[in-house]
């Protein structure tokens, strides 16, 4: 019986026949409502290869005061009306996790974040009335929250076989108080006018029918977020999990109050380690702020920074070269110090293996 000499293809070279194989679809789903303090929750339909789902968040928030004419935004609304945002697979993963302010702050991590503010009116992507009166004013509040699984729109990598039986991926959105749009101001109230509408949008590619042009799909992105207090004055650190490959870590200082720290009220350089020992970054406050004006074109919001990997001279499109594999440290930290008490809010984006498809 004649050998077969049949070379097993690269990953990279899968990517390539894919890109030669395959064709882009977008599909909207039907729309769901909610109210305050209510679940909605959708499956992703069982067809193609799942790329990204895109969110369009749409309400009407009636804002009163006794003698306002206007109120002041949280600096990350719209999205705060999303408490949570959850999208998961039945194979144990959830690929994103987080509240309305760590989904700005990750969707920040992109080229032209200015569409992400929102304008007062109009067509824009995001939209955020202002408005407020003593009989109460409506305002239109529309934005769009992306939910990418892959790394960026070129490489197939992070894709999801959605098309069999057993891939099960579900979106669960809570909604929040109409308030959290408004940043805390007295004498303001906040009610919706009907509920929240959300309308899927979903961006999905052909399975090829050639198997060597099917990419790797062993691969799965993670977005999380999570927040941890900070007491007091002093050196701050956070721990991040281990065991996984880091491509973007955001994070946000804030005061008791929810205001952003100046760069003044962090007083030593920002710092990542590993094991306590190698510190592959250490830079100023103000430094990174300019360095993440750079990479993104618009200063972010006071308090917040990035530690942005993938970016070599265009965000999100770099190699591999500074990812952090963290499957052989046993700590992987950010340290800095504060000059007060408030809370940090950190969002990261990695990488997990898969047992390949």
């Amino acid at each position: 019986m004649a050998a077969t000499n049949e070379r097993q293809l690269t990953p990279q070279e899968r990517a390539a026949l894919f890109m030669q194989a395959t064709r882009q679809y977008y599909q909207q789903l039907p729309a769901y409502t909610a109210g305050a303090g209510e679940t909605i929750s959708f499956d992703i339909p069982k067809s193609r290869l799942l790329a990204k789902v895109r969110l369009m968040v749409e309400a009407t928030v009636k804002v009163t005061h006794a003698s306002a004419t206007s109120y002041v935004a949280s600096p990350y609304a719209p999205y705060t009306l999303l408490r949570r945002t959850e999208l998961s697979v039945n194979n144990g993963f959830n690929p994103f996790i987080m509240n309305g302010k760590q989904a700005f702050l990750y969707s920040l991590m992109r080229d032209n974040s200015s569409v992400l503010y929102p304008q007062t009116s109009g067509r824009g992507r995001n939209v955020l009335g202002l408005a407020a009166s003593s009989s109460g004013a409506s305002n239109k509040v529309r934005f769009v929250l992306d939910l990418p699984l892959t790394i960026n729109d070129k490489e197939p990598v992070g894709l999801i076989l959605t098309q069999n039986q057993e891939t099960v991926v579900t979106v669960n959105l809570d909604i929040a108080d109409p308030s959290a749009i408004g940043s805390g101001q007295a004498g303001y109230t906040f009610e919706y006018v009907g509920d929240v509408k959300v309308t899927p949008f979903v961006e999905s590619f052909s399975v090829p029918q050639a198997p060597q042009a099917v990419p790797d799909l062993s691969a799965m992105k993670l977005v999380q977020g999570s927040t941890q207090a900070i007491t007091g004055a002093g050196e701050q650190t956070f721990k991040f999990p281990t065991g996984m490959i880091y491509r973007k870590i955001a994070f946000l200082v804030e005061d008791t109050n929810g205001v952003g720290f100046a760069d003044t009220d962090i007083t030593s350089n920002i710092e990542i380690s590993f094991n306590q020992a190698d510190f592959p970054y250490r830079v100023s406050p103000l430094q990174l702020a300019a360095i993440n004006e750079e990479f993104y074109g618009k200063p972010l919001p006071a308090g917040a920074y990035a530690f942005d990997l993938t970016y070599q001279g265009m965000a999100n499109y770099g190699g591999t070269r500074d990812y952090i594999n963290t499957e052989r440290l046993t700590e992987f930290w950010l340290k800095f110090n504060t000059s007060k008490a408030g809370q940090i809010t950190v969002v990261y984006e990695n990488l997990t293996r898969l047992t390949p498809q």
